[in-house]
C-alpha cells in the first residue's frame, strides 16, 4: 500500500512536469508565485521600518524566495514521509544527498518552480527504489554507487551559473565532496553486507542521485556549447 502511494506521487509529478500545458508545472508555478509574492511582502515591510536600498532590497527577497523554497521541499518531503511511513529514512537521505551537494555543485535549475519539481522528483525516485527493495536490485545500486563515487571524484566540484565557486573555495570543496562520497560508499558497502537497508539505500542514492546532476551539468554546459560554436560560425 505504501508503495503504491509512492509510486502514485511519482506518477503524478511526472505526469505534472512533462505533460500539462507550461511544460505541465502549473500548480507549482502557483505554489512559487506565492513565494515570490510572501518575499516581496517582507521585504516591503523591513523597508518600511528601515530604509534600505534598491539593489540591497532585491537580494534580501531573492534570499527570502531560496528560503522559503527549501522550506515548502522540506514540508513536502516529511509530508510524503509521514504518508509512506518513511520519515526517518527521508530526512535521512535529504541530510546526506544536500551536504554532499552543498560541495559537488552541478546541475541547477534556473527557476524556482523546476528546482522544486526537480528536487521532490529526486526525493519520490529514492522513495520508490527504497520500497521496491531486493537482493539482485541492491547488488544493481552498490555498482551504480561505485561508479558515482569516481564521477564525483573526477568531475566535482563543478560551478554552475546560479551557484559560482571562487577559486579559493574550489580546493576546499573538491577535498569535502571526496571525503564526503568515500564516506557515504562506507556506509553503503558495510550497510549492504550487515542488511542495513535504511542506511544502504540513503548513502547509495544520495550518491547516485548527485553523479547524476553532475552529469547533467556536463550535458548541459556542451550543448550550450555546442549551440554556440554554430552560432559563431554562422556568423
Amino acid at each position: 500500500m505504501k508503495t503504491s502511494i509512492s509510486v502514485h506521487f511519482f506518477y503524478i509529478s511526472v505526469k505534472n512536469y512533462c505533460f500539462l500545458p507550461q511544460n505541465g508545472y502549473h500548480w507549482v508555478w502557483g505554489v512559487t508565485n506565492m513565494i515570490k509574492r510572501l518575499a516581496h511582502c517582507i521585504v516591503n515591510k523591513i523597508a518600511a521600518n528601515m530604509p534600505i536600498d534598491m539593489d540591497i532590497a532585491e537580494c534580501y527577497e531573492y534570499g527570502l524566495e531560496l528560503l522559503i523554497s527549501k522550506i515548502v521541499i522540506t514540508s513536502i518531503i516529511v509530508l510524503c514521509g509521514l504518508l509512506t511511513d518513511s520519515l526517518l529514512v527521508s530526512i535521512l537521505f535529504s541530510g546526506a544527498f544536500t551536504f554532499l551537494r552543498q560541495y559537488t555543485g552541478g546541475y541547477h535549475c534556473k527557476s524556482a518552480e523546476k528546482c522544486i519539481v526537480v528536487s521532490v522528483l529526486i526525493y519520490l525516485s529514492f522513495l520508490i527504489v527504497y520500497r521496491l527493495s531486493s537482493n539482485h536490485f541492491s547488488v544493481i545500486i552498490l555498482v551504480g554507487t561505485v561508479i558515482s563515487l569516481f564521477i564525483i571524484i573526477l568531475m566535482a566540484p563543478i560551478a554552475s551559473e546560479n551557484k559560482p565557486i571562487t577559486h579559493d573555495d574550489e580546493k576546499k570543496y573538491r577535498i569535502i565532496a571526496r571525503i564526503t562520497a568515500t564516506v557515504l560508499l562506507g556506509f553503503a558497502f558495510c550497510s549492504f553486507f550487515a542488511k542495513l537497508n535504511v542506511i544502504f539505500y540513503t548513502s547509495s542514492w544520495a550518491l547516485i542521485a548527485d553523479a547524476i546532476l553532475l552529469l547533467l551539468n556536463f550535458v548541459n554546459t556542451r550543448r550550450v556549447e555546442n549551440v554556440l560554436e554554430i552560432n559563431s560560425r554562422d556568423y
